[in-house]
Parts: C-alpha cells; sequence; structure tokens
C-alpha cells in the first residue's frame, strides 16, 4: 500500500504530535507500505538541527521537507493554522501523486491547514483521505468561539476516516459526522523505561513539558516544593517559558531547579527514567468542551512506573492516570495542606525504597502499545482505500 502522509509536525520538531507522526510513519513502513512523508521545514523553539538520522534505518519512508510562505501576518487571529504551508505543500503533493499515485492520503493536525492540502488533494485525485486529529489545536473550530467553520465542514464531509486521540473528541465528532466515521486511536508509550542506573541523593521529581501562560502555570507546584521540609530536585523537560523562570527565581529554587529545554523523545524517556516522581498538570478544558483531551505525556508517564503526583481538573487524562498508573498522588492548589501532605507522601515512600517501580495492569500495555495502535491504524488506511 501507498501512503501519502502528510504531518506538517514531524522530525526534528520535539512535541507529542512530531512523536506520533513519526511512530505511525515508522510502524507503516515496517508493514510494508510505501510512506511518502511530507513535513513543513522549520526551525522554530520546537525544533532541533535538521538531521537525515531520523530516518535513514527506514527504506520504505521518503521524506520531504517543505518551506512554508512567510504570509501569516495576513491571518492575525488564527496565526497557528500556518496558511503559508497550504500552497507549497499543495503543489510538491500534486507532483508527487502525478508521479507515483498513492492508494490513500493520510493527514496529521494540526496544524489545521494540512486538513485542507489533504481535502484538495482527496478531491483533485479522487483518493480516499484519512484525517488524524491530535488534540484540539487540530481543529478549525478551536479559533472560531467553538464553532464549526465551514473548512472544517468541508475537511471532514471529504475525509473517508477520522481519526482522533480522545474518547470526548471520539464522542463530539460522532454526533457530528456519524459513529462509522471516526475512530479512537490514543498516543501509545514507546517501551518500558529500565530504572537501573537510578541512584539519586535527593528526591527528585521531573515534569515533561512546555509552561505557558496559555493554559498552564508552575505556581502550583513550585510554591508547595518551596515550603517542602526536605530536599529535593525539580527536572523541568521542555521550552523553558519567562513566566516560569520569573517563578523559580520568586521562590528562590534556582539552586533546586534544573532546565533541561527542548530534547529528543529518547533523550526524554531516559531523563524520567533518572526520576523518583512525575509531575503533571493541565490547564482547563478545550474550549466548548467539558473534558480536556488525554495529555501524551500522561501514557509515558504510567509506563515509566513511576509515582504520579496529579495537579489536574476532573477530565480525560486524570481518569486515565486513576485507571492506569501504578502510584497516583492527586493534588490541587485549592487545597494546599493536601497538596503538601501529599509531597510528604511521596518524598517517605521513596525513602523507604528508592527503588520501587509501580507496575501498570497487562491491561494498559496492551491497550497502548505502538504496534498494536499502528495495526489498528493500518487497518482504518486499507479500510479507506477499498
Amino acid at each position: 500500500m501507498k501512503v501519502l502522509y502528510l504531518s506538517y509536525f514531524s522530525p526534528p520538531h520535539l512535541h507529542a504530535a512530531a512523536n506520533r507522526s513519526q511512530r505511525f510513519a515508522q510502524y507503516l513502513a515496517r508493514t510494508g507500505c510505501e510512506v511518502q512523508l511530507v513535513r513543513e521545514q522549520c526551525t522554530s523553539r520546537f525544533s532541533r538541527q535538521e538531521s537525515p538520522a531520523c530516518w535513514q534505518h527506514e527504506a520504505l519512508i521518503a521524506n520531504q521537507a517543505i518551506v512554508s510562505w512567510n504570509i501569516e501576518w495576513l491571518w492575525r487571529r488564527q496565526e497557528n493554522v500556518h496558511w503559508g504551508w497550504v500552497i507549497p505543500s499543495l503543489w510538491q503533493c500534486c507532483l508527487h501523486i502525478m508521479a507515483n499515485r498513492p492508494d490513500v492520503i493520510m493527514v496529521s493536525c494540526p496544524p489545521f491547514s494540512s486538513s485542507l492540502v489533504g481535502y484538495y488533494l482527496s478531491r483533485w485525485f479522487d483518493l480516499p483521505l484519512v484525517l488524524d486529529f491530535q488534540d484540539g489545536w487540530s481543529r478549525a473550530s478551536y479559533f472560531a468561539a467553538g464553532k464549526i467553520s465551514c473548512w472544517e465542514k468541508l475537511a471532514l464531509k471529504q475525509a473517508t476516516k477520522l481519526v482522533v486521540t480522545s474518547q470526548s473528541d471520539w464522542i463530539a465528532y460522532q454526533r457530528l459526522v456519524g459513529e462509522d466515521k471516526v475512530v479512537w486511536i490514543p498516543n501509545s508509550y514507546d517501551f518500558v523505561l529500565n530504572h537501573a542506573s537510578k541512584n539519586n541523593t535527593v528526591f527528585t521529581l521531573g515534569y515533561c513539558g512546555t509552561w505557558d501562560s496559555f493554559r498552564r502555570s508552575a505556581k502550583g507546584i513550585l510554591c508547595q516544593l518551596a515550603a517542602a521540609p526536605f530536599s529535593f530536585r525539580f527536572i523541568n523537560i521542555g521550552d523553558s517559558q519567562p513566566d516560569f523562570v520569573a517563578l523559580v527565581e520568586q521562590y528562590a529554587l534556582t539552586d533546586s531547579v534544573v532546565m533541561i529545554g527542548q530534547v529528543e523523545k529518547k533523550q526524554g524517556q531516559d531523563v524520567l527514567a533518572q526520576c523518583d516522581a512525575l509531575f503533571i498538570q493541565n490547564g482547563p478544558p478545550d474550549r466548548g468542551k467539558k473534558d480536556t483531551h488525554l495529555a501524551a505525556k500522561a501514557v509515558d508517564y504510567v509506563a515509566s512506573g513511576r509515582p504520579i503526583l496529579a495537579e489536574l481538573p476532573e477530565g480525560e487524562t486524570l481518569s486515565f492516570l486513576r485507571r492506569y498508573a501504578g502510584k497516583l498522588h492527586e493534588v490541587n492548589i485549592g487545597d494546599p495542606e493536601g497538596y503538601q501532605q501529599q509531597l510528604n507522601a511521596l518524598y517517605q515512600q521513596w525513602q523507604q525504597n528508592p527503588q520501587q517501580v509501580y507496575r501498570s495492569s497487562d491491561e494498559f500495555y496492551q491497550a497502548f502499545d505502538a504496534r498494536v495502535l499502528a495495526s489498528r491504524l493500518y487497518r482504518i488506511l486499507n479500510e479507506a482505500r477499498a
């Protein structure tokens, strides 16, 4: 099967969307699919230096980087949709289709502009289209006060299948486009971490993700750590925002907080393996929804076998952790005394058994294994082709 795979965010980008795209492309190639991956050649804060090493072992993946036009200023209110990607990628994909016609087109979003490229290619060349909506930012309606836009209606109508990563999106889109069209494929874990080399002299708490002023603030956790009666180290894996740095200085934690910055998935996993516990926080639910999507880091956290400190609203991520986490400590910034008690409990557990690993149930490993999820995607693409 020949797959034309459009994924704006792919390696060398360094976030969950790029990890998902790389994982899917690699597993499709290993099943014998011929994958033409089309991505954006971007040098943003979410990317590392361009390197062909990401794909050199995947003989069946052709990897093409396309530079977007710099026209984002035309859409000041929708700058994150990346409209400058549309025309250059359309042109290159048309050339590819005419030279080597694929069996199916697959598009990973965000940004939503990628789905428009897939929409036009599907119509012009009469090819089946599979859309992978990875989170709230994937949808055009996210930027339109929660109302579905005409562009989104067109893309959804053209798509043969719609893949979503959260149960809340699965339910919402079933109401819009019908039960048979929407498929749930969550993010996966890559491997179970090896903790054999971990030997920390102080309690180490890790966090993977980018703090932003949009929905996430580190004020709660840093305030509590500043009041902790024990020595600790807080490792932050991700882009360091000015607000986060200011909070670290405000609470006099510069000697206790380690800022690593954006790293590749394998490097991030190695750092998590050296932590004694992991912290996770989500902001409020996505616009127009009562629930929030399942955070990709939550899957990796559970697979790590480390205790998890969760500062989360009620929603899909918290429900997931309650079901699968080997050891979960729930906290709330509205209950500072309870927050401190949970932190102390984590520390005491570490003191009693620093090498303790809390393995999840077999159900988790069966349901979120990357190979299992990729085989589900392969079946969907085959159904779309048929």
